[in-house]
């Protein structure tokens, strides 16, 4: 049972909600009211508790297509049609009339595309109507107007560049530039509600009279989902929205859909809840919608407890827990219901995504780009019909219902429904249970114990969630459920959690505090908590990490395995050697080493071995996984083992204790490899363990690679308290420039991206399309008898590569033989490859090895009890799995997950993106492959034309901008310290400390002046210029010219004259260029805390109430500031956004220039990865003027020379990219340093065409491979510089030069191909 959640756009996305959600998808061309008459259905009904401010709609009316025009298509009242015409009939002004209608600030609703693509679109449309004998405004069939649209794209994509789009990533932007508006208003929120699989089938296929109470307990869920979600129904208001005031309820609609796109049974909900709330003082506002995404899943829990419960009580139902996949939570479905039904009706669906797969590769094949949304959507339409029998025509219920009755009969054979049916009901419910004090408590403690092994923090909506889960376990009766989870909640966090959020130490007056007393500056829910046990272990951790009384290593021994690793052909870089000096001989207990992805961390642990060895001591290796701690045996020669195990080892004394344990000793040293992947919890009481024996321990990771599964982030808090080693040469890869834009990557830069698009590495299409570009690149590469990987982000998509594969492995030959099914879904055959997914230390292979997870065999044979005979890619060793084994924990091996290829390493890689993925996945993914690495990113959905309503359909964005949302998307794990000591950053304070000190001025002056002025102002402002109220900067404009009657002046004069100043007819937000001309008009006559915000007004400044509290405000803005000053000059190093451009002594200005600049980036929240130093140009005449100051102090102290004004000429991509200038200070930087800039950027554009998008960083990753020259990316250790290298073969470790080891087959060598 889930909820998913999408965005619904303004304008004509209500359309597809009532002509075909409310019509079960299927065409209706007659309006809904036709459709109901004729079918007998009910329609989409009103929800909500917010319809009490709307007169004349009522909770369960019936809701029309008119309604949903004016509430989502144009954000009036639903019933504006009537209300205009009413008003018009009493005599109101026309204008006063639209006012009535208006709920708030209607939506501003963009037409798509750039008009003069749209009328080249009509005209060739036109033309080839006529052409082919038709008038002219004959609808074209699809095929056509793709070709067309793509034909103009590219001859509009030429005209920008001045060539033709050379790939399918730059066509694909050039159609969704062109077709897309300049921007998209979200009109509401599109919760899809729905039961299991099991919970359809029943529904139906019993009696009408049970069918029809099951589905009203269904919508009895729903409604319990509403009034849960109206709790996180709040707005945010004032300048920047930074008050967070409650609102009254929401205004939803409901659509009951019966069916799936196949036709299958598939009762679900599509509950779409309005971008409009109204407030208590009666204002309408939109609504902050991202409380409901972050309370999805806790919405989604109590759907499923309340469903279940009423199941139990009112028919007497079981369930029973069913696996969904490794790595997911169960689901629980009803028992009883036949698997069989579910397949059959599994396989039309199956059909129709095969076809709709198809049709999308054709598409991109034909027109050399990937459909857009309304292509794809038409394209799953198109075959969903030509997979049909009969077109999908309207159906009633009854219809529906002697269809799937006799579908099912024809699975179930004759009396098959009724004898299921029986046997769901035969089954009976669990008793229920009556919960206790002592259960409520043990029941929040387990709730806490679940956070603890999944995260090191949480807020309310995961305790909430926990706890349904718990209570829908044990059978909690439907009518104690709400109260039972709110105490269980209550406990959870206030006796078994540690409030991590600190209050604002300065007290709100009375105007701006909520109903409940909070604050309107806080955001309910969000505070974060932690317990007692993550804490505690964090802090042992980092305590442990500061203990020097560890064994330490004589430097000359140190010195000598250096040497011999030189005599045996290793040779370290510095970087590796210093690591090596200082880990050995430090004398520290505990000691962190980051390592990105290729530093070559492997070698210079083997060397800190060896010399740890040679000085007597006795070295062991643990990892987080039993694969990470085979190959770190293998590199190292010691023996290793999983953190599982110790713990395991540690919970059963009474068993044996494994031998590598029992010899931890004072003169041990124990390496823990990709620590970051390590929860901190299983790390801590590794770390104690060696402790208490005596023994020292190495972390090795990296903390921007994948995080741990359960609570993590402690290698950062180790780090802040003591310092870590670091290795920052890159050794991995062929091309130095990819080495250095990894490490951009790695810190998630989008001028990483402007490599991988120069080195055509990126592509884009369908998820299917884009499956088989893997599959065929990555087969391409073995044939080239080159060692490759095949990577995707989940099981599931790994699954879909690994079919894929298994069908070209076979291809021309039957898979002969009997088959075994696997854990994935797959059946393997001999011949096939496959990977474990579990530790199975009862099954040796070998003498020294057993079944790991992540290791990868070939199919020798299968037996007739599906047990499988299976020889190792890596030892070469057989050994038997067990059937039951077989069908829980093997996979086809083909490809694998990011997270399973964490650690290797291969010539190539190639992995499949869906678009969610963090960065941490994305740098993982691309470090792979020495030679090259590829992305493959899904650009287009699944064609659900539920789609159509949504912002993907409305706002298409292009590959590049869905590859810099998952660079913004950090998945790093945050430990409970991190989150602590993050709570006094300047950094972090400083935003919402300005946004809160600029919104009270406002507040308070309005309160100060009383509210006549206020509501005069309004009326004033309306007058002069129409609609002026509704502006987006209003707000702003408003709290202004208040402030400015505090300071004496006249706020209507002021108005009256800014608008006398100039035109308005032409601004996009008259309110924003009134506020601009108010600042030169009225000279500020008090400074504020910072050089562009107001100062607090005379009247105010003297009020007993208010003139302290914005004292108070105002000083902690300005003590927040000089902190942060205080800080950059402290350091000594450039920021992170000046990348590695070496400091001037100009550019300090008495060390203000540094400083102003991070104020404003804190106060702006500019993203850290923004390399531009002041960010997007800042609204507001103030601000902007304070900006263009500090961007010239910063040209005055920098410069850019010529190539400020010389870029921008070199290509026409240049010009159009906000970077350039970040570049140009950087080709300044090397003509400072004696290199001939002229000549390099000549060299580098004679390579070719810059990249479309990304073009100033792509001249960037040329400039420096010609030039040789390589940033030291920022980083913590304060040493970066430029550096010119003179480019030298980087020399493998003597492992890799053994024979046969680029063709290892446990990492994806020629040996796993075809």
């Amino acid at each position: 049972m889930t909820i998913s959640l999408k965005k619904v756009s303004a304008g004509s996305g209500y359309d597809y909600l009532t002509r075909q959600v409310a019509a079960q998808d299927s065409t209706v061309k007659s309006g809904l009211a036709a459709y109901y008459e004729e079918k007998g259905e009910s329609p989409g009904v009103w929800m909500g508790s917010g319809l009490d401010g709307l007169e004349g709609i009522n909770a369960g009316d019936p809701v029309t297509e008119a309604q949903m025009k004016a509430l989502f298509g144009n954000g009036l009242h639903p019933l504006a049609d009537q209300i205009l015409q009413e008003a018009l009939d009493a005599g109101l002004s026309e204008r006063d009339a639209e006012k009535a209608c208006r709920l708030g600030r209607p939506f501003a609703v963009r037409s798509g595309g750039s008009p003069e693509f749209q009328e080249e679109l009509k005209r060739r449309y036109a033309a080839a109507n006529v052409a082919a004998g038709r008038r002219p405004t004959a609808r074209l069939d699809a095929d056509a107007r793709a070709q067309i649209r793509t034909e103009v794209a590219s001859g509009f994509f030429a005209r920008e560049f001045g060539r033709p789009p050379d790939s399918a990533i730059e066509l694909h932007r050039a159609v969704a530039m062109w077709s897309r508006p300049n921007a998209v208003t979200i009109a509401g929120v599109d919760l899809t509600v729905s039961p299991t699989k099991t919970f359809s089938t029943l529904w139906a296929l019993a009696p009408m009279a049970d069918s029809e109470k099951l589905e009203q307990l269904h919508l009895k869920a729903v409604k319990r989902v509403v009034e849960y979600l109206e709790t996180q129904a709040f707005s945010r208001v004032g300048p920047h929205g930074v008050r967070n005031v409650e609102a009254r309820g929401l205004v939803a609609v409901a659509f009951t859909h019966r069916d799936s796109r196949a036709g299958d049974p598939d009762l679900h909900t599509h509950l779409v809840v309005a971008n409009k709330v109204q407030t208590a003082d009666g204002r309408w506002y939109a609504l902050n919608t991202n409380l409901l995404y972050k309370a999805k899943v806790a919405a989604s829990e109590l759907y499923t407890a309340t469903l279940e419960a009423e199941l139990v009580e009112t028919f007497g139902l079981s369930f029973v827990e069913r696996s969904t996949g490794r790595g997911k939570r169960p689901v629980r479905e009803l028992a009883g219901i036949d698997p069989v039904l579910t397949a059959r009706w599994s396989t039309r669906r199956g059909q129709i995504e095969h076809r709709r797969d198809e049709l999308a590769a054709t598409f991109q094949a034909d027109h050399g780009r990937p459909p857009t949304e309304p292509e794809m959507i038409a394209l799953a339409q198109r075959a969903n019909l030509e997979t049909r029998e009969a077109k999908h025509a309207p159906r009633s219920r009854a219809e529906q219902r002697a269809t799937w009755r006799a579908e099912a009969e024809a699975a179930l054979g004759v009396g098959g429904v009724e004898r299921m049916l029986a046997d769901v009901h035969r089954h009976g419910p669990r008793p229920t249970l009556m919960p206790s004090i002592d259960w409520l408590i043990d029941t929040s403690a387990r709730v806490i114990g679940v956070l603890e092994q999944e995260r090191s923090t949480w807020q309310g909506w995961h305790v909430r969630a926990e706890a349904l889960r718990q209570t829908r376990a044990a059978g909690i009766p439907a009518g104690l459920l709400e109260r039972v989870v709110d105490t269980i909640v209550d406990l959870a966090l206030e006796t078994r959690s540690i409030r991590l959020s600190v209050d604002d130490s300065i007290p709100e007056p009375d105007a701006l505090r909520r109903s409940d007393g909070h604050s309107v500056y806080t955001i309910p829910g969000v505070d974060w908590y932690t317990s007692s046990r993550i804490l505690d272990a964090e802090q042992r951790i980092v305590a442990n990490a500061g203990r020097t009384d560890g064994r330490a290593v004589d430097p000359g021994l140190v010195d000598l395995a250096l040497l011999e690793a030189l005599a045996n052909g290793t040779q370290l870089t510095p970087g590796q050697s210093n690591l090596v000096r200082d880990m050995a001989g430090s004398g520290q207990r505990v000691q962190l080493a980051i390592a990105p992805a290729g530093t070559g961390k492997t070698t210079a642990m083997r060397v800190l071995g060896s010399a740890w060895t040679e000085s007597g001591g006795t070295v062991i290796g643990l990892a987080p996984s039993a694969a990470a701690a085979k190959a770190l045996a293998d590199q190292l020669d010691v023996s290793c083992d999983t953190l599982a195990k110790l713990t395991w080892s540690l919970d059963h004394p009474e068993q044996p204790t494994p031998a590598w344990l029992a010899g931890i000793g004072p003169d041990s040293l124990v390496i823990i490899d990709e620590a970051g992947m390590a929860d901190t919890l299983s790390l801590d009481r590794a770390i104690a363990e060696v402790m208490i024996r005596g023994g020292s321990v190495r972390l090795v990771g990296d903390d921007r690679q994948l995080s741990a599964i359960g609570a993590g982030g402690v290698l950062r808090d180790i780090e802040a308290a003591h310092g870590a080693c670091r290795l920052q040469e890159v050794l991995r890869f062929d091309d130095p420039a990819e080495a250095a834009a990894s490490a951009a990557l790695r810190d998630g830069r989008t001028e990483a991206l402007g490599y991988y698009l120069d080195h055509d590495r990126v592509h884009v299409g369908d998820i299917i399309t884009m499956a088989h570009a893997v599959l065929d690149a990555w087969t391409q590469d073995h044939a080239n008898g080159l060692d490759a990987l095949m990577l995707a982000p989940t099981r599931d998509l790994v699954s879909r590569l690994n079919q894929l594969a298994q069908q070209r492995h076979h291809e021309g030959r039957s898979m002969i033989g009997r088959g075994a099914g696997l854990g994935d879904g797959n059946i393997a055959v001999a011949g096939d490859l496959v990977i474990t997914r579990h530790n199975a230390r009862r099954l040796p292979v070998g003498s020294r090895d057993w079944v790991k997870n992540g290791d990868r065999w070939r199919v020798a044979s299968v037996a007739q009890d599906g047990s499988l005979r299976v020889q190792s890619l890596r030892s070469k060793h057989a050994v038997t799995l067990p059937a039951d084994y077989v069908s829980e924990w093997v996979d086809l091996g083909y490809a694998t997950t990011i997270h399973g290829a964490q650690g290797l390493t291969a010539d190539t890689m190639h992995g499949l993106a869906s678009g969610e993925e963090s960065h941490q996945d994305v740098y993982t993914m691309l470090t792979r492959g020495r030679q090259a690495n590829h992305l493959y990113l899904q650009v287009v959905g699944d064609g659900d034309p539920h789609g159509l309503a949504h912002t993907d359909a409305t706002y298409l964005l292009t590959g590049v901008e869905r590859l810099e949302r998952i660079l913004s998307h950090d998945d790093a794990a945050e430990s409970a310290s991190t989150r602590l000591r993050e709570q006094d950053d300047p950094a972090r304070l400083l935003s919402p400390a300005a946004a809160r000190y600029s919104d009270a001025l406002g507040v308070a002056a309005e309160q100060v002046l009383g509210p006549q002025i206020g509501q005069r102002l309004g009326q004033e402002a309306d007058n002069l210029v129409l609609w002026l109220t509704e502006c987006p900067a209003w707000d702003t404009l408003r709290a202004d010219l208040l402030g400015c009657a505090a300071d004496g002046h006249d706020p209507v004069r002021l108005l009256r004259e800014t608008v006398g100043m100039g035109e308005l007819d032409t601004a996009r937000d008259p309110a924003a260029v009134l506020d601009h001309r108010l600042r030169l008009l009225v000279p500020e006559k008090t400074p504020g805390p910072l050089p562009w915000l107001r100062g607090v007004p005379s009247r105010v400044a003297n009020d007993e109430v208010w003139g302290p509290y914005l004292q108070a405000r105002a000083e902690r803005v300005e003590r927040l500031a000089s902190a942060l000053r205080r800080e950059v000059r402290s350091h000594h190093r450039p920021p992170d956004w000046l990348g590695s451009v070496s400091l001037t002594p100009r550019m300090f200005e008495n060390g203000a220039l540094l400083g102003d600049i991070a104020v404003w980036r804190a106060v702006m929240d500019v993203p850290a990865p923004d390399l531009r130093p002041t960010g997007a140009p800042a609204a507001g005449e103030a601000a902007a003027r304070w900006q263009r100051d500090l961007d010239a102090r910063l040209d005055r102290s920098l410069g850019t020379g010529e190539w400020g004004r010389l870029l921008p000429t070199l290509d026409p991509a240049l010009a159009r990219d906000p970077e350039g200038l970040v570049i140009a200070r950087r080709l300044h930087a090397l003509a400072e340093k004696g290199i001939d800039v002229p000549q390099v950027v000549e060299r580098a554009l004679a390579e070719g065409p810059l990249p479309a998008e990304r073009p100033a960083s792509a001249l960037w990753w040329r400039v420096a491979g010609i030039a040789q020259v390589w940033q030291g990316w920022p980083s913590s250790s304060g040493n970066e510089v430029w550096e010119t290298v003179t480019l030298r073969p980087v020399p493998r470790p003597e492992h890799e030069r053994m024979p046969g080891y680029g063709h290892d087959p446990d990492r994806g060598g020629p040996s796993i191909g075809f």
